[in-house]
């Protein structure tokens, strides 16, 4: 799907007030963003740096991270 820097631009109604599309795609991306940080430290407390468990999610941010 291709969207138009219009329809990007048109402010829409959002549960923190009027927002363009654009800035709630921004505010989504940072919100998944933080959420990812988040699990990424617990993970790095929660197991050691040897463990196949903290390989495999450090493999897969890398993955996401570069999306």
């Amino acid at each position: 799907m291709n969207v138009t820097d219009d329809q990007l631009d048109e402010q829409v109604k959002f549960f923190a007030g009027p927002m363009t599309r654009r800035q709630i795609l921004i505010l989504m991306h940072d919100h998944k963003t933080h959420h990812l940080g988040q699990l990424i430290v617990y993970l790095r407390l929660k197991w050691n740096k040897t463990s196949k468990l903290c390989w495999l999610v450090n493999n897969c941010t890398k993955v996401l991270i570069s999306i």
